[in-house]
């Protein structure tokens, strides 16, 4: 089980990487290029699809360890909040300060999913885009840390 899920969140991570990557420039300059109304929504799709990559990771996580699929009104709440603490089947996935970071994608995405795209704002997404590789890092070591506690020795 672990090697299966170590090898699907190392493909998710892979893909974050690439997402990163891509749009490095967009997330680095922070959409501040003449407040541009199509690059503003550019880079809030590239937000939304990050936060969505996270959320695969942690949903893969809670089916295959947990055994337990995160439904209902709230469920990106709790599937967030679910990955900072331990429960039976492992440890915490993520650390609670990597919870508070992104837990500001969290609320961007109910913002993005939820509002006209005329109301986006690129000086509101710069923090968001520009805290968007090193939240990327930490939760990438924080994941690769849980899956070589988790997998116990596996082979």
């Amino acid at each position: 089980m672990w090697r299966d899920l170590a090898a699907e969140v190392n493909l998710e991570l892979a893909q974050l990487q690439r997402l990163l990557t891509e749009y490095a420039t967009l997330l680095a300059t922070g959409g501040m290029e003449g407040e541009d109304p199509v690059t503003t929504l550019a880079l809030a799709g590239v937000l939304q699809s990050f936060y969505h990559g996270v959320e695969n990771i942690f949903g893969r996580i809670a089916r295959r360890v947990d055994n337990v699929k995160i439904d209902g009104p709230a469920w990106h709440r709790e599937l967030l909040d679910a990955m900072a603490a331990p429960t039976a089947n492992r440890p915490a996935v993520i650390s609670e300060a990597l919870r508070d970071q992104l837990e500001e994608f969290l609320r961007f995405r109910h913002m993005f999913r939820h509002a006209y795209s005329f109301n986006l704002r690129a000086g509101q997404l710069a923090p968001l885009a520009e805290s968007c590789p090193a939240c990327f890092a930490a939760l990438a070591a924080d994941v690769r840390d849980f899956l070589a506690r988790g997998a116990g020795g596996e082979p």
